[in-house]
């Protein structure tokens, strides 16, 4: 695979951060990493795309009445472009997703304490009483965990596909022999990701150590299964902690 220097926020000799998603949906933690002194490279490995429907079914469940509307990530967020269904309490899966409801002049009523689908599940289960009605629109290759979880808890559950995460292969490869590390955002980049960059790569990078960062404990434990070590993850699912997990890896301190 072909090495070229990357055009995108680079800092002469700084060390060099990959990040596996797109720019603007890592504005965040690509700030919180140049705080910190590295160099960012963008190197999105997973594409949104809309549902196959053009979201006509999120449309239409949106215009109906529901006790719940569940969020488990900003691309969900932002399918829904601030049509909040009247009467719906939401809850969320963080406190990321909380403050992008917040961009939309949303209103959340219940945050996961953990930051994952467990949490959110143990968490909102009490709150419904039987027959709750609860929307759901998420990505077309999300976990069964809080479908099943949901419905065994006896909510009147509808699940709409919000958008597709697709995977492809970016354009511009970063300079791979000057990486120090890579962030990982969720479990599927760190798959989609080991595919794009191929063995020979991935040999490489491990054989020069370069550090592997995860956001939460699913994408940390996505990582240790395909061999990527060393590895560090952040304390709570934020980028700011992403960023400084990342630091303290590599031995940095913020500006």
């Amino acid at each position: 695979m072909m090495m070229q220097p990357s055009t995108s926020a680079l800092i002469p000799s700084a060390p060099l951060v990959v990040v596996t998603r797109e720019a603007a949906a890592s504005a965040t933690l690509s700030a919180a990493l140049m705080n910190y002194g590295y160099a960012v490279q963008h190197y999105p490995v997973l594409r949104i795309a809309p549902p196959a429907d053009g979201g006509k079914e999120l449309e239409q469940a949106l215009a109906q009445s529901w006790d719940w509307l569940v969020l488990t990530s900003g691309n969900a967020v932002r399918s829904l472009q601030g049509r909040w269904p009247r009467g719906a309490q939401i809850a969320v899966v963080g406190p990321m997703t909380a403050a992008l409801v917040a961009e939309f002049r949303g209103k959340v009523q219940l945050i996961a304490s953990a930051g994952d689908a467990e949490s959110l599940l143990a968490e909102l289960s009490p709150r419904l009483h039987p027959g709750a009605r609860v929307l759901l629109p998420q990505a077309d290759n999300a976990r069964p965990l809080l479908v099943d979880g949901l419905r065994a808890s006896g909510a009147e559950l509808r699940v709409v596909t919000a958008y597709v995460s697709q995977a492809q292969v970016p354009a511009l490869q970063p300079p791979w022999e000057q990486v120090a590390a890579v962030t990982f955002a969720s479990s599927a980049t760190v798959e989609r990701f080991c595919n794009a960059v191929g063995q020979e790569v991935l040999a490489k990078l491990r054989q020069r150590q370069v550090l592997w960062a995860a956001i939460g404990r699913h994408t940390r434990a996505s990582c240790e299964a395909r061999g990527l070590l060393p590895l560090c993850s952040a304390e709570q699912p934020l980028p700011e902690a992403l960023a400084a997990a990342v630091a303290q890896g590599l031995g940095a301190k913020p500006r």
